[in-house]
């Protein structure tokens, strides 16, 4: 199963990258300078839900530590959230 998902993630607009799920995280990376890439590791989340950002879906990673981390997948998010509880996440 390939891990890596085309998404934007939401903050202060709109920021392309990719999100690729690992067996202890989640990594998002982008090739834009106004962001650096960053990790979201499983045992952190709270809990990943289905979302919407406007009208495209988007799934929302609620950190133990009240951080809220909004990604919009594009394409395949049930795959990606299939991915995710897979992991235990």
């Amino acid at each position: 199963m390939k891990n890596v998902f085309p998404v934007s993630f939401v903050r202060k607009g709109i920021v392309g990258g990719s999100l690729t799920v690992k067996d202890d995280s989640v990594v998002f990376h982008t090739n834009k300078v106004m962001i650096s890439d960053f990790v979201i590791q499983h045992h952190e989340v709270k809990e990943v839900i289905e979302n919407k950002f406007l009208i495209f879906p988007s799934v929302l990673f609620k950190m133990k530590d009240g951080q809220e981390h909004q990604f919009v997948v594009f394409f395949n998010r049930d795959r990606l959230m299939k991915c995710l509880k897979e992991l235990g996440v």
